[in-house]
């Protein structure tokens, strides 16, 4: 008799922690870093956002999605892409259905962070894209795999994974296998001024749009993760006390992160009357209990928006690449390859304002920007390293490309 309670017991207890370790999902693998400069930059902005609130123009974001596959299962379908995409645009406008269920002294606080995400349709060089680039890999879990001790895999196309686009521009968003509980990260932008080749989002499959993980089907585990890229911390800060926050004024302080779907109220942890805001997408509440930014987390957002990533709302990338009658692609870049002084030849035809001349990388980063009139242009490219370059003539919606070789 002895026995057999006890192996019920064993039984009760095994049941009891898989409960515990399928509630505690998801493990987001964020790390907090902070950059001085930055966060000072953000507690001036957030203080006069906060005191001036009102709407502006909504935000667009261009995001490009890297499918990196081994398994079928794994290479996600455009169907699938097209619901993540409308679930990050719902729930950081503030669109959601389930804004209904969030109790009303927190809900007076929820903010339409007036942002919006689309699929890049210009890649770095201006020419159509779809905005979602498919690699396949030979690597298991690739999410969880470092080529070094520092340097994850899936940034690098010679490890097997595949490059970011040029980080400044775009959002990159990974899409991969993770193993070990992870279900997503994202590079604040503190990390982003350490590692920009590893500046985005990765996410696991399982969590990805509709999701076949419990609890994470409704997309927001990208949200989450989105909302670290856009430098907020977990609701309850860098440590699992009462000592550390968010740096957010209106998200209640926390001790630790929620888990499952909790009751309202839930204690905080920390003495507060209103309780846990276990309803904010920066908890790890399931996805059908998450439906809030706070306006706070709005402000700080915009801090990163109007900062250190500002150069995402400069870009074309979610304009539509459209054809144009008005120039001839009849221009010549001379020498090829080229030692110092590089010579853009343009055709005295068609229009010859508003014309410019761009130099890119290898990487599409921007390196040299020139107006362009009608008798050429002359670019000093003797400081540059050896190696591949794209010369951009960009008229109007319209963008023409020549690689050029520089060989000193």
């Amino acid at each position: 008799m002895k026995t057999k309670i006890r192996d019920y017991t064993l039984a009760f207890l095994l049941v009891f922690l898989l409960k515990i370790a399928a509630d505690a999902q998801p493990a987001c693998g964020f790390e907090p870093q902070r950059d001085p400069q930055i966060e000072q930059y953000t507690e001036g902005y957030v203080r006069n956002f906060l005191r001036n609130a009102q709407s502006r123009t909504v935000a667009r974001i261009p995001v490009v999605f890297h499918i990196v596959w081994r398994t079928a299962a794994e290479n996600v379908s455009d169907a699938e892409i097209q619901t993540q995409l409308a679930a990050i645009n719902r729930d950081f406008r503030k669109r959601n259905a389930d804004m209904s269920d969030v109790p009303i002294n927190f809900a007076r606080l929820a903010a339409d962070c007036e942002i919006e995400f689309c699929l890049a349709q210009r890649d770095v060089l201006g020419r159509l894209t779809t905005g979602v680039v498919r690699q396949q890999t030979n690597i298991q879990n690739i999410g969880s795999e470092f080529a070094d001790s520092i340097h994850r895999k899936i940034y690098y196309s010679e490890f097997n994974g595949d490059n970011a686009w040029n980080p400044s521009n775009y959002l990159n968003i990974w899409v991969c296998s993770f193993d070990g509980g992870i279900n997503g990260l994202a590079s604040s932008p503190a990390k982003a001024l350490q590692r920009r080749s590893e500046d985005g989002v990765v996410i696991d499959y399982r969590v990805f749009g509709s999701g076949s993980r419990e609890g994470r089907q409704r997309g927001r585990t990208l949200v989450h993760e989105i909302g670290h890229y856009f430098n907020l911390l977990h609701i309850w800060g860098s440590d699992e006390t009462c000592n550390d926050d968010d740096e957010v004024e209106d998200t209640p302080q926390q001790a630790a992160p929620s888990s499952g779907c909790p009751s309202f109220p839930k204690s905080s942890g920390c003495g507060n009357n209103g309780g846990s805001m276990f309803m904010n997408f920066m908890d790890y509440s399931f996805d059908e209990c998450s439906q809030i930014f706070s306006a706070g987390q709005k402000a700080r957002m915009w801090a990163t928006l109007t900062g250190f990533r500002a150069d995402l709302l400069r870009g074309l990338a979610c304009e539509p690449v459209t054809a144009t009658a008005d120039i001839a692609p009849e221009w010549s870049v001379s020498p090829n390859p080229a030692r110092s002084i590089l010579t853009i030849q343009l055709p005295s035809t068609g229009v010859s304002t508003g014309r410019k001349v761009v130099l890119h990388n290898a990487m599409g980063q921007i390196l040299l920007e020139k107006a362009a009139g009608t008798e050429g242009v002359e670019c000093n490219v003797s400081t540059l390293p050896n190696g591949l370059y794209f010369v951009t003539l960009v008229v109007g919606n319209q963008r023409f490309m020549k690689k050029i070789i520089i060989l000193k």
